[in-house]
């Protein structure tokens, strides 16, 4: 499991650093509530620093290594354990997930609502993280990246659904943060809907 994680680490920042002219991205250094390592193994960090933009996520099929699909679906990919989600979801948000979407089976806790962790970006006001989350129904897929930005210590600034695979809503967009902490949502090669993080990790539709 662990080369598992590393080879998946190593494989999405080089999915997100090929195809397209690149910006570099300076990560901001100080301590925050984000510095977390997967429980299991505690030398694996749990969100990469996104190092160059843009950053993009297509509704491609499982063949398209940046698609919704692949990103989602990969055996690679692990959920983030409920310790580590305590420290990141709203507390009311948390226990949501544990009363309403998860049930104690043996000794493990099911849920039908998973989060898995990507890439972050540190500035100095703000984090920027990616959460992958999917949830399980008779709908079929419902898969969601979510971009949310937080102060420091952890207050949830704003969020946005970044990209959608949902057969239970019946939306399917595609999502790019570009150059200047712009954000560009596409569905069918048209862009229906610009939005920008300001300094203060505030997400604004533009």
């Amino acid at each position: 499991m662990k080369i598992k994680i590393i080879i998946y680490s190593l494989g999405f920042l080089l999915i997100v650093s090929c195809g397209e002219n690149r910006t570099k991205i300076e990560n901001a250094e100080y301590a925050n509530f984000s510095d977390l390592a997967h429980i299991e193994y505690p030398d694996i960090e749990l969100f990469d620093n996104y190092t160059s933009l843009p950053i993009s996520i297509s509704n491609g099929d499982f063949l398209d290594h940046n698609s919704i699909l692949f990103l989602t679906e990969s055996a690679n990919v692990v959920p983030i354990e409920r310790e580590n989600l305590k420290k990141l979801l709203p507390k009311t948000e948390y226990e949501e997930l544990i009363t309403k979407r998860c049930e104690q089976r043996t000794d493990s806790l099911i849920c039908s609502k998973e989060y898995f962790a990507y890439g972050r970006i540190v500035k100095p006001n703000y984090i920027l993280l990616e959460y992958g989350i999917r949830e399980y129904g008779d709908w079929g897929r419902h898969y969601v990246f979510e971009f949310r930005t937080y102060k420091p210590n952890g207050e949830l600034i704003s969020k946005i659904d970044f990209a959608k695979w949902s057969d239970k809503d019946d939306e399917f967009f595609e999502g790019k943060l570009i150059e200047g902490m712009n954000i560009e949502l596409t569905k069918n090669e048209q862009i229906i809907s610009k939005y920008h993080i300001n300094e203060n990790g505030k997400i604004k539709k533009r």
